[in-house]
């Protein structure tokens, strides 16, 4: 009977000490616990900041793992800074995230090994010597291509991802659960014959993922959903569609001078190319110039979205539906001359022509002009039109009726002035309200508004005809309200 109470004594004791050791502690907000001797966080107690950092100890103990979800949908955070000590991350750490642009890796002033558990390249996160791919910053955009050397890509790496176009090789041969859940990638891209295994859900909440295969994999990918075959030549990407072919993307080794055909093989039969597809070569940062046939009878839109270092597009041929000017890509429409494509490199001031009638939707993303002068014919502003343009500080608007102003209009743009007619700011304003990524709104002339924040921006011509202040400007005449005679 004593030995049994002692017993019991001791379990009741050893029980209390593991529940001592497990209790949950507080520092600078970070939530820990200590398990064995090792120190692991579990949480934030609050919101958490917008750019953490996780210590390499607290007090005396080293911070050697963050448990699973420990910052699961924290909808705040920025950037992580981690411990080059740290020796394990749970692998739902950040899902959710979806503010997410880098997590980086310090240096620690001790570690358990010669190599570091975990490293950053570009604000991505790997595992184990840069095999593993642990976490792919939710908030990061454009174009991603999975280096050979990764064998694996954690559960939910790519969770709430805002790229566009995602490359996996070949050393990818598992996807593990909920790998993609509720990203916003258009395009994944698998580069093997053979189709990797795939987990639970590793698609789950992807509503518009196109998946490229090789030519003639189809089948091997049955089950993939939306699936595309593509053929590459010289860096181009391909997809038969009926008996016609699409240029529908571009690979690492696509030229910076690119000349698309009017035809090419593919596996002994011969096929007219007459189509690109929208965003075809997005975020293509090397290419510099390219040439199009004349006939083309389709080039999509935001095609040439994020090609940051192009200075020229040219139409080879007179007799089709595209144009080009001083490098500048036109299309011929139902409603006159539209705008399609101003490429980035372009700098200084762009006056539209008065023909112009329409820009095509994202026409001036990543420009490098100063000025936009928009003519009075122009009676949409379509999404992202000026997104990231970054060197753009004027848009002049010479119609006295403010334009329709559609989303995001100028997303990614600083310190633009927005430049309107003479007694027109009320309503340029009210068109704007959506789009209130300026600083300043200015009328053209010395008249003042202060509801909206009126300047001078440059002299004018005031006479008097037949008894009434006329102002003259450019040229043309207008009245005091801003209505041109």
């Amino acid at each position: 009977m004593r030995n049994s109470v002692f017993v019991l004594l001791f379990v009741l004791v050893a029980a209390l000490s593991c529940t001592q050791a497990m209790a949950e502690s507080v520092y600078n907000g970070l939530k820990y616990e200590i398990v064995s001797g090792n120190l692991r966080i579990t949480g934030y107690t609050e919101d958490c900041p917008v750019n953490l950092v996780v210590p390499e100890r607290i007090g005396a103990d080293a911070v050697y793992e963050i448990a699973n979800g420990c910052f699961q949908n924290f909808n705040t955070l920025k950037s992580v800074q981690l411990p080059s000590s740290l020796i394990r991350l749970g692998s739902t750490s950040f899902t959710g995230c979806v503010e997410l642009e880098s997590l980086s890796v310090y240096e620690a002033s001790f570690s358990v090994s010669n190599d570091h558990k975990y490293t950053s390249v570009d604000g991505v996160l790997y595992s184990n010597s840069g095999s593993e791919l642990a976490v792919f910053p939710a908030k990061k955009q454009g174009r991603f291509e999975i280096s050979d050397g990764v064998t694996t890509i954690w559960k939910g790496a790519f969770d709430s991802s805002n790229l566009t176009y995602l490359v996996i090789p070949g050393s990818i041969t598992n996807l593990k659960d909920e790998t993609f859940k509720n990203s916003k990638i258009r395009n994944i891209e698998f580069t093997s014959d053979m189709a990797p295994t795939i987990g639970n859900d590793v698609f789950m909440g992807c509503m518009y993922v196109r998946i490229r295969v090789p030519y003639g994999c189809k089948s091997e990918y049955e089950g993939f959903g939306n699936v595309m075959e593509i053929y590459y030549e010289d860096g181009i990407q391909y997809s038969i569609r009926n008996s016609e072919v699409d240029v529908v993307g571009f690979s690492s080794d696509c030229s910076n001078n690119v000349v698309l055909p009017r035809s090419i093989e593919i596996s002994g039969a011969s096929y007219t190319v007459k189509n690109m597809a929208d965003s075809c070569f997005i975020y293509c940062d090397k290419l510099e110039e390219i040439t199009i046939p004349s006939s083309y009878v389709r080039i999509g839109t935001m095609c040439f979205a994020g090609c940051s270092s192009l200075r020229n597009i040219y139409i080879d041929g007179d007799d089709g539906k595209y144009t080009s000017v001083d490098g500048v890509l036109y299309a011929h429409g139902g409603s006159g001359l539209q705008l399609a494509v101003m490429p980035a490199k372009k700098t200084g001031t762009y006056v539209m022509p008065d023909e112009l009638t329409d820009i095509w939707k994202g026409a001036f993303w990543g420009s490098s002009l100063s000025k936009v002068v928009v003519n009075e014919n122009i009676s949409t502003i379509k999404d992202e039109t000026f997104k990231n343009c970054e060197n753009l500080r004027t848009v002049e608007f010479t119609s006295t009726e403010a334009p329709t102003f559609q989303k995001d209009v100028f997303a990614g743009c600083s310190d633009i002035k927005i430049v309107v007619p003479d007694g027109s700011a009320d309503e340029y304003k009210e068109a704007l309200v959506n789009n209130a990524v300026y600083n300043t709104l200015v009328e053209s002339s010395s008249t003042a508004v202060p509801s909206v924040g009126i300047t001078k921006n440059r002299s004018v011509v005031k006479t008097i005809e037949n008894g009434k202040v006329v102002i003259i400007r450019d040229n043309k005449k207008y009245d005091l309200s801003g209505c041109k005679l």
